[in-house]
């Protein structure tokens, strides 16, 4: 069943030559309740950034949630086990609906007439409303990553709302065609094509590091103050906000083992070279880091 709210796309396809073969790497964007990020962030092979509940203001919080709460559209009935499996029918799922919106209204009627917005910072009242949130995420990986986390969320054991986002990132993979990169040059999320030949290398990778530090906050078409944005990431490695720096790589290329390159950091068991959580690029993090 699919759910309107949960969405992938793929921002960026990207694949190299190696001594084995070829090796893809790939960021996908995800909109998904906010419930499950606890559930995909335990795929450790993936890089991940979201849009958070203390950044958020409370105020578009509390109009989101009472507007338009997250209601999950495959409900089951209840049963021993972690899973249930039977679905509830359409005039149960419009009773269920509506009881959710209530519930969600009450969570915020309770923080309006408590004046908690005003007496409290967001980064406290936000987390009341995340059952009802929606969050953004931007995710990067090798292309094998994503197929071991699919492995598992694709199961029917697991929660139909996971099921749904693991879905939606199958068919955005299955339609996606990469670009070849040739060492030297980068994977660069959320850089479009003019930037990617006309910014110099070391402000393009700042630009796209702070692009996906803003990940709720990105707006196709805007035009954004680029020296703004290499301040934003200086700013972020100075405070050793690292994550949005996994997301930049380029290929390790083919003499590895002849010399060993500037942010390779491991070889696996099967030999294959390794730079942070990515196999056969070198992450920019591990360059910064």
């Amino acid at each position: 069943m699919k759910d309107p709210k949960i969405t992938a796309s793929i921002v960026l396809d990207s694949y190299c030559e190696t001594g084995k073969g070829s090796s893809r790497l790939i960021t996908v964007q995800t909109t998904s309740p906010k419930f499950l990020d606890a559930e995909i962030e335990k795929h450790r092979m993936i890089s991940s950034n979201s849009s958070s509940s203390r950044a958020m203001p409370t105020a578009q919080q509390i109009e989101n949630t009472f507007e338009d709460p997250y209601v999950p559209q495959d409900v089951r009935r209840p049963e021993k086990g972690m899973q249930g499996y039977e679905r509830i029918d359409d005039d149960e799922h419009e009773t269920f609906s509506y009881n959710t919106l209530a519930m969600a209204r009450r969570v915020v009627s309770a923080i309006r007439v408590g004046g908690y917005e005003c007496l409290y910072h967001k980064q406290h009242i936000n987390r009341y409303l995340e059952p009802f949130s929606i969050q953004s995420k931007v995710l990067t990986a090798n292309l094998s990553a994503f197929e071991a986390m699919l492995k598992l969320r694709l199961s029917k054991y697991a929660d139909p709302a996971v099921q749904s986002w693991a879905k939606a990132i199958r068919e955005a993979l299955d339609n996606s065609q990469p670009t070849i990169r040739n060492e030297d040059e980068w994977h660069l999320p959320y850089l479009n094509s003019e930037e990617e030949v006309e910014l110099h290398t070391d402000v393009a990778r700042m630009v796209s590091a702070a692009r996906c530090a803003r990940v709720s906050y990105r707006n196709e078409g805007k035009e954004y103050n680029l020296e703004k944005e290499v301040t934003f990431a200086n700013r972020l490695l100075k405070d050793y906000h690292m994550s949005p720096f996994e997301h930049q790589a380029s290929p390790l290329g083919f003499n590895i083992l002849e010399a060993w390159p500037k942010g390779m950091t491991a070889l696996s068991r099967s030999g294959d070279p390794l730079s942070g959580n990515f196999k056969d690029w070198i992450q920019f993090r591990q360059l910064v880091g």
